[in-house]
């Protein structure tokens, strides 16, 4: 299950935007997907700046929506505690995501001039969408519902996006979100305005073969650390594994040694994150009839960088697929 959290913002003083159809669309298109059920959608309206990490630490999202004003160098548009604007500045953002980096695994930031954001917080999170120019509240809407259609399909992070670039449609409304308009659309053709609008995907540096999302393939590990009673014994081990293809379950049986056990094997892009590992003592081979685990052992999921410790086993077949 994938978690999004939307955070928008529209203080007093500042020109009105949609975004309560912003997040209508958003959710009604995610709601009549074919992958709805692997979306969980939440909203926080009139957003400050200690909402940002309070949301982070509640729903600890995998994508990060924000939709309001832009302003550059000055940074995002929020509300302080009477409604009226106070910005957040890029240094300030790229801080807060470092800290979230191994739950967040994209950022939209649907708002005016803000690729400088993007730019900033993609040293820390995989993919951020940001904003080149003053950007129509129409086109801004189009790009969204896109690209959400996109993920609510099935396709990665890359793919949803170029659907978004293709949702995009002229529009020669006046209203941006850019704090303050530097001018009016209201003479210029519906494709000079459209020109002054493109969505920038940044990736996180490194990154290598995550650029291309629907042929990444990486490893990622489970590493299960006995309590010394139950070290050297066999245990039934359960990986189950949610993707946008379906549900998956590998399950046999194990001896854990002392030292612990590193069960490593793949992960593709479009799958998706928690998976769940349980871990049951088989009492019929235990001399000690030993029925379950105590709090002292431990199970612990990640990925890209496998611990030193513990002894190693690839898990390369034996996957099933299961029905809920």
């Amino acid at each position: 299950m994938k978690k999004i959290v939307i955070l928008a913002s529209n203080p007093q003083g500042t020109s009105r935007l949609r975004l309560d159809k912003e997040v209508r669309e958003i959710y009604e298109g995610l709601q009549r997907s074919q992958w709805r059920k692997h979306f969980d959608i939440e909203s926080r309206w009139a957003v400050r700046p200690r909402d940002i990490h309070r949301v982070l630490l509640d729903i600890r999202p995998q994508i990060v929506h924000f939709c309001g004003h832009g302003e550059g160098d000055a940074g995002l548009v929020l509300e302080n505690n009477v409604g009226e604007l106070q910005f957040v500045g890029t240094e300030a953002l790229s801080g807060l995501f470092k800290l979230f980096a191994d739950s967040v695994e994209c950022v939209i930031l649907n708002a005016c001039y803000s690729q400088k954001q993007a730019d900033v917080i993609t040293q820390h999170i995989n993919y951020v969408i940001g904003m080149n120019q003053a950007v129509q509240d129409p086109v801004a809407i189009d790009f969204a519902v896109g690209f959400y259609d996109g993920l609510g399909s099935g396709l990665t992070i890359k793919q949803a996006f170029e659907i978004g670039l293709a949702a995009i449609q002229p529009n020669s409304s006046i209203s941006t979100r850019k704090l303050i308009p530097e001018h009016s659309w209201e003479n210029e053709t519906d494709s000079e305005a459209q020109s002054h609008f493109m969505p920038i995907l940044r990736t996180k540096a490194g990154l290598g073969e995550y650029t291309d999302p629907a042929n990444y393939i990486g490893t990622v590990w489970t590493q299960i650390i006995p309590e010394l009673s139950n070290a050297n014994k066999r245990h039934l081990i359960t990986i189950k594994w949610a993707s946008l293809e379906g549900f998956w379950q590998w399950q046999q049986t194990r001896v854990i040694p002392e030292g612990g056990l590193l069960l490593c094997y793949q992960k593709r892009n479009k799958d998706v994150f928690p998976r769940t590992t349980i871990v049951s003592p088989l009492s019929e081979i235990y001399e000690d009839g030993v029925v379950s685990i105590s709090n002292a052992t431990k199970v612990i999921n990640g990925h890209l960088e496998e611990p030193a410790t513990a002894f190693r086993e690839e898990i390369n077949s034996k996957w099933q697929e299961i029905k809920y």
